[in-house]
């Protein structure tokens, strides 16, 4: 792959998993040939408690204060690692567009390393508007299941999260602009997910602090079962070297410690370190 690699962009790092990615950068410092040199972690995405804006999760920590917020965003920023925030909001009004804290954030984070995760069009616009250092990515809770309307977005955004729907059709993936294109690595979810939008739509509403079932029960769980969209690490490479789309996304915001290492692990260690990396982690986390 000569100098190429993929770009990695792994969840958590600002409200979730917060000691795991910061020993997993810390690792990358001291122990690089642990690593395999063909994907690197390049951003985070995440978000902080307590945001209207907030979407994908329901982030129901306490909030932070600004100066804590300031110190996780530098510590992966002064490492030229990116922060993605994740306001994928599905609900979002006119009206949300003036929260304070939001807003804050905007201002104080703008800069060509940091991005906007967003799923509203509103918001892409207000952000491009406003603070127009950030690139836009285009969420995949925007569920872009046809492929015509999912080509036509590609011109409006930095970035686009395809549905892992699409993952293993690489005629298709061929088509994509693949400086454009961002795929998820290991999504849980059954393929077509019915349950998908009430899904994203109710986790909006949590975020605006509003109290709401959320679809993902025992019914998401049995849905799982039916098929899987999780690729493989060989699977990964295949598609990077068939596409030449480099940007895969790692979605371990909410894991527990130990699946976070695992997945980490799993992907970036190369097998004669697996053991060293998992006791760094340990005695780090």
């Amino acid at each position: 792959m000569e100098d190429r690699y993929i770009e990695a962009t792994v969840g958590g790092g600002l409200s979730s998993n917060i000691d795991q990615l910061a020993a997993f950068v810390f690792l990358a410092e001291v122990h690089p040939e642990w690593l395999n040199p063909n994907i690197k972690a390049t951003t985070v995405f995440d978000s902080f408690p307590q945001l209207p804006w907030n979407g994908g999760r329901c982030i129901e920590n306490k909030s932070i204060p600004f100066s804590e917020m300031q110190k996780r965003v530098n510590f992966f920023n002064e490492r030229g690692i990116g922060v993605n925030f994740t306001f994928t909001n599905s609900l979002l009004k006119e009206a949300h567009l003036e929260d304070k804290p939001g807003n804050q954030i905007l201002r104080a984070f703008e800069n060509r390393l940091n991005g906007v995760v967003i799923y509203s069009p509103l918001l892409a616009h207000y952000v491009r508007k406003t603070n127009p250092l950030y690139k836009i990515i285009l969420s995949q809770s925007k569920l872009l299941w046809d492929k015509t309307q999912l080509l036509a977005t590609f011109g409006d955004y930095d970035l686009v999260v395809v549905s892992p729907e699409f993952n293993r059709d690489i005629a298709f993936l061929k088509q994509l602009p693949a400086e454009k294109t961002s795929l998820i690595a290991n999504n849980s979810c059954a393929p077509f997910c019915p349950l998908s939008r009430q899904h994203f739509d109710a986790i909006s509403m949590l975020n605006f602090g509003e109290q709401v079932n959320n679809p993902a029960s025992a019914l998401c769980q049995s849905l799982k079962q039916k098929g899987t969209l999780r690729l493989r690490p060989s699977e990964v490479f295949n598609i990077f070297s068939q596409t030449g789309i480099k940007n895969f996304k790692f979605a371990t915001r909410n894991y527990d410690p130990q699946s976070t290492i695992n997945t980490l692990g799993e992907y970036f260690v190369l097998s004669a370190h697996k053991d060293d990396f998992l006791q760094f982690m340990a005695a780090c986390c």
